[in-house]
């Protein structure tokens, strides 16, 4: 593999996986051992082992002999035992939090721990394996087109190659990347990126690939292990929208900041209706017809259509407002009860309870007749 390694990119690939396999079988071949599971705290260290050493001693002679002195000296030894681990226990989360206060994942799986949560890889309920496999492969792929075609095009300049990389950044790479380990890996990471006689086999590996245009195929083989948030929940993948609509009821607010941010427009200024039921098509336009509409408010014209339920006026809008309690009493029924007090400090909620009162929908009819008569006020008694 190192004195003389193929050229062809394949049978490069297959040399390299072949040889770390040997060279692994026989140098740490496969052994079955029985190992016993103990907890082990990272935060253990020299000085909690000897003093555990000297309450166990302590704790056996005061068994032997039964005083009162040796029971004293056990209880002595043991809280010294227990300020230890407590100080030891501090100190490591203390130093874990400081040394990875920028990594979320790090601080997030060592809370998992601490609170002895661990990860449940629990398969979906499904017949036939194949529908499972097959339903995971549907979703990558669909994952890959969302991906494709939100990217936008940009103009580079074409190249008709890659840069050949060298060694030292071929090794620069490997140092920067995670030591993680696959089962299909022909040796682990760890030790690959400390045998340097195998870099510039990697480095040549690379160059044919890039310089050939070929991917391996042993580079296409994967294990995927679906995890599932909800044990039990149905195998289907949704998209980003359905998930986000579902949990509308618990978290609004993420589902309209997600509507908002997909908005194609000027975000200030949405599209409206021009009086030939034709929608804008551009700001200036919008712009307009707004200048528009608000100076209706202050030369009293009526060319636009007014902000209001149509279904409560029985007349047009040059005459007067015609409002009847039944149709006052649909809007009240109508109000948002999610939506907080407003400048009346009286809860939407509390107004639809008291739709059902006759006495209070004639109130407030009559509140809405003062108000487009413009002829009289109601006091806060009368209200």
């Amino acid at each position: 593999l190192c004195q003389s390694p193929p050229d062809d990119i394949d049978e490069l690939v297959a040399c390299y996986n072949a040889t770390l396999k040997s060279v692994l079988d026989k140098h740490a071949p496969l052994k079955n051992k029985v190992i016993i599971e103990r907890t082990r705290v990272p935060w253990f260290n020299e000085e909690i082992k000897e003093a555990k050493r000297k309450r166990r001693k302590v704790e056996r002679k005061w068994r032997d002999t039964r005083l009162a002195a040796d029971l004293a000296d056990f209880k002595q030894k043991r809280n010294v035992v227990t300020r230890l681990m407590n100080k030891a226990r501090r100190e490591f989360h203390s130093e874990f939090i400081d040394a990875h206060s920028g990594n979320q994942k790090k601080l997030f799986t060592g809370t998992m721990k601490l609170i002895n949560q661990s990860k449940t890889r629990d398969l979906p309920p499904v017949p036939d394996n194949a529908v499972c496999a097959s339903s995971i492969g549907k979703f990558f792929n669909r994952k890959i087109a969302n991906i494709r075609n939100a990217v936008t095009t940009i103009g580079v300049s074409p190249f008709s190659d890659f840069n050949v990389l060298t060694e030292q950044e071929v090794s620069a790479l490997i140092m920067s990347s995670s030591r993680k380990t696959s089962p299909t890996d022909p040796m682990p990471s760890k030790l690959v990126s400390e045998c340097s006689c195998l870099l510039p086999v990697i480095t040549k590996m690379i160059n044919t690939s890039l310089q050939s245009g070929h991917f391996p195929d042993d580079w296409k083989e994967v294990l995927l292990s679906p995890l599932l948030k909800k044990v039990g929940a149905d195998f289907t993948f949704q998209s980003k929208e359905i998930k986000l609509a579902k949990g509308i009821k618990y978290n609004s607010k993420q589902f309209y900041a997600y509507l908002r941010s997909k908005k194609k427009s000027n975000p200030t200024v949405s599209k409206l209706k021009k009086p030939n039921g034709e929608f804008t098509t551009s700001v200036k336009e919008s712009a307009d017809l707004l200048v528009k509409s608000f100076a209706t408010v202050f030369t009293n014209e009526t060319s636009l259509t007014r902000d209001c339920n149509m279904d409560i006026i029985a007349v047009k809008q040059i005459d007067p407002l015609v409002i009847s309690d039944y149709d006052v009493k649909n809007e009240l029924l109508a109000l948002d009860v999610s939506k907080c007090a407003g400048p009346d400090g009286v809860h939407p909620k509390i107004v639809r309870f008291l739709a059902g009162n006759d006495n209070f929908v004639s109130a407030v009819t009559a509140l809405y007749r003062s108000i487009s008569d413009n002829s009289q006020k109601l006091g806060r008694k009368q209200l």
